[in-house]
């Protein structure tokens, strides 16, 4: 192994430590704040609720401390351990041709993780989020839902290994019609994910309140944005958490919402965060996290282009090869794997500078949706019943936040609210 190999375990080994030390960090701060219930609360929260919040929090952390313990072990046998060399080994005895090597290489590791995952998930939903009243989720249901997410991810890899394999294969400099290829299909999925694969989840019914309705249209043309249709979803059947979101490209919006949602928020409150979601569009700031996403995947192709023309790899992790980079051999679906491994690790340390960035776009969404409603009363008013119904922690560790909190903190929001 050369220091390449050690340097790149040694930040494997950082950044977990660090990541389990904030989780530690974030579970002191919340119970040494069990009995303090911030100000913006104490009128809608009493004790016993800010409890059962803590609670949730705590336990939701300590068993991700667990989860992600274990994976970390699997990640440190598997890639530093030399296994990898025996799953290798294994795809290569099938001798399978170019293209279906890769779909198995990859979809082989998807499913296997996902069934690791299994018992985590279970005891996650069926136990953490049963015990506070968040599932209602039948375990045939969830079969049915893993059936269904095996399937459609096996098709939608197939398409990510054909198409940028046989660009590999046949073109100069290939690195850049792959992300090409990538941003297509990218943009393919925002418009066929909404009509083909979230229906087979999700039962989609129009919303008849024509009081919302026509609120809605009108705060949304102030935005410019002209609404196509407003449907629910019966998130119910697996859940009680609340949510909505748009989806669309462009002017044209199609707006989503839970049935939890319409259950728990009045109009108004429903209309203010769905104005905080067209602030988001008026103000470029999905379009701006695009061009930042499709940046950073234009220099993991260029990255995979340089280490696949390039041993590095191989010589760091000594990992064995046969054949040459197209025959029908492990070789480029293990590198690419392995770049995108690498890759994450080098994103980590810039978390913190990636949700400051998405903080600030909030924060600007936020006051944007205050400004097209004319109040930012029903903004709070919404904000406190998602942060209630959620059991949302309330008071997160400032150093833990930095790290995984892509939205303020909700006190922080109410707070500059309050200021509007």
């Amino acid at each position: 192994m050369n220091i390449f190999f050690w340097l790149i375990l040694l930040a494997f080994v950082i950044f977990f430590l660090w990541d389990v030390f904030l989780d530690i960090l974030n579970i002191r701060n919340l119970r040494s704040n069990r009995e303090n219930i911030p100000a913006s609360f104490t009128e809608m929260i009493d004790s016993a609720e800010f409890k059962k919040i803590s609670s949730y929090t705590d336990e939701k952390l300590s068993f991700g401390i667990i989860h992600k313990s274990f994976h970390s072990l699997i990640m440190l046998v598997f890639i530093f351990g030399g296994l990898i060399n025996y799953y290798n080994g294994m795809i290569f005895s099938l001798k399978l041709n170019y293209y279906l090597n890769g779909i198995v290489y990859f979809y082989l590791i998807a499913l296997i993780a996902a069934v690791i995952e299994i018992p985590f998930n279970l005891y996650s939903t069926f136990k953490i989020e049963k015990k506070y009243g968040f599932n209602t989720m039948s375990i045939k249901l969830w079969i049915e839902d893993f059936i269904k997410s095996q399937i459609i991810s096996l098709i939608l890899l197939s398409i990510l290994v054909i198409v940028p394999f046989a660009i590999i294969r046949y073109l100069f400099n290939w690195w850049i019609w792959v992300w090409m290829a990538l941003f297509l299909f990218s943009i393919f999925m925002l418009y066929i994910s909404p009509y083909v694969i979230e229906p087979l989840f999700n039962k989609f019914t129009p919303v008849e309140d024509d009081n919302l309705l026509g609120v809605l249209s009108e705060v949304l043309a102030r935005a410019g944005i002209k609404l196509k249709k407003v449907v629910k979803i019966d998130a119910s059947k697996r859940t009680k958490h609340i949510n909505a979101y748009f989806s669309g490209i462009g002017k044209v919006k199609r707006i989503v919402l839970y049935d939890t949602l319409l259950e728990k928020l009045n109009a108004q409150e429903i209309v203010s965060v769905l104005a905080h979601e067209a602030g988001h569009w008026k103000k470029k700031h999905i379009l701006k996290r695009i061009i930042i996403i499709e940046a950073i995947l234009l220099l993991i192709c260029n990255l995979a282009y340089q280490v696949i023309n390039s041993d590095f790899i191989i010589r760091a992790f000594e990992i064995t090869t046969k054949g040459n980079l197209y025959s029908n051999e492990i070789y480029l679906p293990c590198i690419i794997f392995m770049v995108y491994f690498l890759f994450s690790l080098v994103l980590y340390p810039f978390s913190p500078f990636m949700n400051y960035m998405s903080r600030l776009d909030e924060k600007e969404a936020d006051l944007y949706a205050c400004k097209l409603v004319g109040n930012s009363s029903n903004l709070i008013s919404s904000l406190k019943k998602l942060a209630k119904d959620n059991l949302s922690n309330l008071c997160p560790h400032k150093l833990y936040s930095l790290f995984h909190y892509s939205h303020p903190p909700i006190a922080e929001r109410l707070e500059y609210l309050k200021k509007f």
